[in-house]
Order: structure tokens, then sequence, then C-alpha cells
């Protein structure tokens, strides 16, 4: 009996296999808590800096050429050098939020872009004030996808597509901010001051966004982060203490190829493609009515501050335009909210391609609300482009395809007014038209041919 005791080995007991938890499954199907409101609006803010940018130039323009003695050329070349920064930034920006996440490079960002505009405004070369606008415009081309791509890598399925285009509605606001800043503070305090406020804004914003913006959850499970940070953000995010850190964490399996590679591989090549052209062209649309419309206007008879104040209630009627796309999109989902807005804007410009400039002297009332209708259709299709590119492709490329489709963006936006003003002078306002209206044409086909929208409330769930 001893001898049988003495050859006994106990079984041993294996303690259970920690709990997996799949963070794209537990984001898609969370409530919207009281952080990711804040963290949405804390984004918003920081793209208010995006719409006053856009248009601070053309703001500052004809006060920079007389004190620097630029010609058309050095003219040229400043409004252009803001926009190349931006593209790349944008290639760049995207390239490093999907490598290093998103919360890292969007803070160094900011800070470039704030601290860089901030110099601007104290500069008195012409060559330096150029190569610091480059500089910050890179930084800023830096933040625009990685925002996109953190909102979506944070927010639920219920509500993502309303709250990224919301947060990116927030450019239009920057920009009429800039118009406001600009029509009380060149007169008094120079243009410089215009660039002090663009830059000590994002400064000031930028240790808040230090303090409670935690990295995005999937981007530090695909990172391989250790389960207690994981737990910890997701608590956080949550809005509730539900994980201890002992679970392991999962998500959708990654790809092996480098971002650039895959972005181009067949999974995703018409995705981006399809954006890109919708991207360019909406931009060329957007950013060429702008810049043109004040000029298209004084020539057909209107006073400089008629034309001023047509052009800022279309950019308020744009800020409307996104705010509806914000609410609709998830009801109607993407192809429809956009195709809706797009067709707004293409019938105001169809408008003045038809009858020309000789009918708008002395209709001021049906220009304004013409105008306010290219301006709510545009800027609305722009905004929702952002939620509809961040859903389209995975984590592991999502900043990346964000970055690419809005660096060809900035490519419409630096030939839009140099093409324009050529049809300008060759053909009249009717030729500015013509074309603008050719463009949005062009868009609807690509949003026709895009495969990847987001579906209404019947759907499945989100691409």
């Amino acid at each position: 009996m001893a001898s049988q005791t003495a050859g006994y080995v106990a079984p041993t007991i294996s303690s259970p296999a920690p709990e997996a938890v799949n963070v794209e499954t537990l984001l898609d199907e969370s409530s919207l808590s009281a952080r990711g409101i804040i963290l949405t609006l804390l984004l918003a803010i920081a793209l208010v800096v995006d719409g006053y940018d856009l248009v601070v130039l053309g703001m500052v323009a004809p006060a920079v050429s007389a004190q620097f003695g630029l010609d058309a050329i050095g003219m040229g070349i400043f409004l252009t050098a803001a926009n190349v920064g931006v593209a790349i930034g944008g290639v760049w920006g995207g390239l490093a939020g999907d490598r290093y996440g998103r919360r890292k490079i969007l803070l160094i960002s900011i800070a470039l872009f704030g601290a860089v505009t901030l110099v601007c405004g104290y500069l008195n070369d012409a060559a330096l004030f150029i190569a610091a606008r480059f500089v910050a415009s890179i930084g800023l081309g830096v933040a625009t996808p990685n925002i996109a791509a953190y909102l979506v890598g944070i927010l639920s399925l219920r509500w993502r597509s309303q709250l990224t285009t919301f947060a990116y509605a927030a450019v239009t606001v920057g920009a009429v901010l800039c118009g406001i800043c600009a029509a009380f503070l060149l007169p008094v305090s120079g243009w410089q001051s215009l660039f002090v406020i663009g830059g000590v804004f994002p400064l000031l914003l930028l240790p808040v966004l230090a303090l409670l913006l935690p990295e995005s959850p999937r981007f530090l499970v695909q990172s391989g982060a250790a389960g207690a940070r994981i737990a910890r953000t997701l608590n956080l995010i949550l809005g509730e203490q539900r994980f201890n850190g002992q679970e392991r964490f999962v998500d959708a399996p990654r790809s092996e190829m480098k971002p650039l590679p895959l972005l181009f591989s067949v999974a995703h090549r018409h995705a981006l493609l399809t954006l890109a052209l919708m991207s360019f062209m909406l931009f060329f649309a957007t950013v060429g009515v702008q810049s043109m419309g004040t000029l298209i206007l004084t020539s057909a008879g209107f006073s400089f501050g008629d034309a001023v104040q047509i052009m800022l209630e279309q950019n308020i009627a744009g800020l409307a335009g996104a705010l509806l796309a914000a609410f609709i999109i998830r009801r109607l989902g993407s192809r429809t909210t956009v195709l809706l807005l797009l067709g707004c804007g293409l019938a105001s410009l169809s408008l003045f391609a038809i009858t020309g400039s000789g009918w708008w002297v002395g209709q001021r009332f049906i220009l304004s609300g013409a105008f306010a209708l290219t301006g709510f259709g545009l800027t609305g299709s722009l905004m929702t482009l952002w939620p509809i590119a961040a859903l389209a492709f995975p984590t592991e490329v999502r900043s990346t395809g964000i970055g690419s489709i809005a660096s060809v963006g900035r490519i419409g936006t630096i030939a839009s007014p140099a093409f324009l003003a050529l049809m300008l002078a060759y053909y009249g306002p009717r030729g500015v038209f013509v074309a603008l209206t050719a463009t949005v044409l062009v868009c609807i086909a690509a949003l026709l041919a895009f495969k990847r929208h987001l579906p209404g409330v019947k759907g499945a769930g989100e691409a």
C-alpha cells in the first residue's frame, strides 16, 4: 500500500484562460458616454483651427503683398506653399498615425502648427514667412487624417458617422470666425494679429488634449500594448470600470502588408481611387467658389461690401449643410445624403452657368440664395467625406487612407484658383460656373461608383 502511494502524482489543476474581449465588437455595441462626447467636442475645437487657416491667407493676402512687395509670382508662391505643406502633411501624418498612434502624432502636429503659426505673426522677411507657412501647414495636414481616424476608433457604431461629421462641421465655424476676426482686427492690429490668434489658440488647446485624450484602444491592441493600459483606456472611454487588465484583448486580424502597399492592394484600391477623385473635385469646387466668389460678384457690378456679405452667408449656409448631414447620414446613409447635398450645389451652379451674369444686377435676394445653396451643398458634402473615408479602411491603414485622400484634395485646392482665374479671364463668370458644374457632375459619378457607403438605419451595419 505504501509503495503504491509513493508512486502517485497528483493531477495539475490549470487556471482558466483569460477572458477574450473583442475590442472592435465592444466599441461597436457600446453606448455614447460623457467622455466620448467630450473627446468629440475637443477634436471639433481642434478642427476650428483647420477652417480658420483655410481662409486666413485670402484675408491677409493684399496686406502681406503690400508689406513684402510681392509681385504676382511671389503671391502665387505664398498662396501655394500652405496647400503643398498640407498635402505633404496629410500623407506623412497618415503613415505616422498608423505606425506610432493617432494621439501622439496629433499632439505633435498641433504643437508644430501652433508654434510656427505664432512665429509667422512676428516675421518681417518674405522668404522666412513663406517657409514658416509651409512648415506650419505640414503640421495642420498631419492633424486632419488622424482626427477622423481617432474618432472612428473610439465611437460606437450608432454614433460614429454623425459625430465625426459634426466634428468636421467645425471647419466651417473656423472659416466664419476668421472672417469675423479679420473684419475687427485688420484695420486696428494689422494682418500679423490674425496669425498670432491662429497660433495661440491651438497652443492653449494642446495641454487640454494632452490631459484628456487617450490613445485609440484598437490601435493599442493592434500594437501589442499591455492589457492594463488597454483596460484603463477602455474604462475611460466607456465611462465605467468594466475591465481590470487581466482580460485578453483582441481585435480584427491585422494585415502583414505595409500601409501603402495594403492601401493600393486589390482590396482597397477602388475605394481609394473613387474617394480621391471625390476629394479632388469637392475641394476644387468648394475652394473655387470661395476664392473666386468675391471677384466674380464685384466684376458683375456688386460692391465689395455686398460681395463679402454674400460670401459670409454662403459660409454660414455651408455650416448648416454640414450639420444637417450629421443628423441625417445615419438615417439615409452616405450615398443618399451626399447625393442630395451635391444636387443642391449642382442646381445652383447650373443656374449660374445657364443664365450668365447679366441678370444678377438688381437680383440681390435671388443671388444670395443661390450662393447660399451652393455653400450648403458643397461644404456639407465635403464634411461628410471624412467619416466615409474613415470607415472605408481598416484600422491599420485608416490614417494613411484618409491622409492620402486629403492630400489629393489639397491638389484640387491648389489647381482651382489658377484654373478658374483663366476661365474668368477668357470666358467670363459663365465659364467659371460651367467648369464648376462639370466638376460637381464628376464628383457625383465618383460618389455613385464608390462601393463602401455607410448604410442607413435599415442597413446591416457600417462599413
